[in-house]
């Protein structure tokens, strides 16, 4: 199981989703980050794909916090979605 920020649609979503493409992997939604990485400290689902920078704030700072302070989780990949966003008035 891999889970990701949801819920389904979501930019976390697209990411899991591509990551986990011919992998054998269950994408399961959650409602924070911090419950998440919980998920995967305690052995609830085998991975979790969050966002750890985007290009708008800079660093996420409850993924780095929740890493560093409140878990035993460690990083082992990363994947980068490229986001293009349009703005479209009549």
């Amino acid at each position: 199981m891999l889970g990701y920020l949801g819920p389904a649609g979501t930019f976390s979503h697209s990411a899991a989703a591509e990551w986990a493409k011919g992998k054998n992997y269950t994408l399961v939604p959650f409602k924070t980050i911090q419950s998440l990485i919980k998920a995967v400290d305690s052995g609830k689902i085998n991975a979790g794909i969050v966002p750890i920078e985007n290009s708008i704030d800079g660093g996420i700072n409850v993924t780095l916090d929740t890493l560093a302070f409140s878990a035993e989780v460690y990083i082992t990949g990363e994947y980068v979605l490229n986001i293009s966003q349009n703005l479209m008035v009549k």
